[in-house]
């Protein structure tokens, strides 16, 4: 993404990778502010459903492999590593004897019409950021769509090479850009929040000069971050 210094081997197209990234910071920003709402109890759901997943994984691989002794020091540590998070979650026998009792953890489009106290927020996310993000990051044809200028800037026209790469392009990149460096901050700001972590004064500063140059960091504000800072 960078301009500077100058480097032969980069190409615009590399910025393609970015939707990607912004998709899995979105979920990761989906699943706190879910979390944070009832922190201790959707926490412990969260952790649950991760050590379904464990114990799944190793069901796969011991099914197949439980037989062959190359296997077996990695199905030793998965089994410990199972049997100690069950006693730190909590498991109980039922959970132990059929894991899926234990539900997954929601994606962000369930977390969005979950029935909690940021609901409205993590709506308008899924609306105005996490949709068009996750379709470029599926590459979903719809998303295939929005990125093929790029792709196909090198075969076609000089007239459509110069509007991609003086406009298509430089729109593109500030977009995902932004929204990589716009999500970091809200998370941060979340952490914040939560944990009077005492960076109140450069979180606000940060935000300042975000609602200032990007119109997504304005509304993002304006629905939730204008409260914590």
């Amino acid at each position: 993404m960078a301009d500077t210094p100058e480097d032969a081997a980069r190409r615009e197209s590399y910025a393609l990778t970015i939707a990607p990234v912004n998709r899995q910071l979105l979920d990761l920003l989906f699943s706190l502010v879910y979390m944070l709402d009832d922190f201790e109890k959707r926490s412990l759901e969260y952790q649950r459903a991760g050590w379904r997943e464990i114990v799944e994984e190793y069901q796969k691989f011991s099914t197949e492999f439980a037989h062959d002794p190359e296997w077996k020091p990695f199905l030793d540590a998965q089994k410990q590593t199972i049997d100690f998070y069950e006693k730190l979650f909590g498991i109980t026998a039922a959970q132990r004897a059929k894991p899926s009792l234990i539900p997954f953890w929601k994606h962000p489009s369930e977390l969005k019409n979950a029935r909690t106290a940021s609901r409205p927020f993590l709506r308008w996310l899924d609306k105005w950021l996490y949709h068009d993000t996750s379709a470029q990051a599926h590459l979903s044809f719809g998303g295939l769509l929005a990125v093929s200028p790029i792709l196909v800037a090198e075969l076609v026209s000089e007239d459509a090479k110069k509007h991609v790469s003086g406009r298509t392009f430089p729109q593109y990149r500030f977009r995902q850009f932004s929204r990589t460096a716009l999500v970091t901050l809200a998370i941060a700001t979340e952490a914040n929040h939560s944990y009077c972590l005492g960076n109140s004064a450069q979180v606000s500063y940060v935000w300042k000069v975000f609602v200032e140059h990007i119109p997504e960091a304005r509304e993002m504000f304006k629905m939730r971050y204008d409260k914590m800072t």
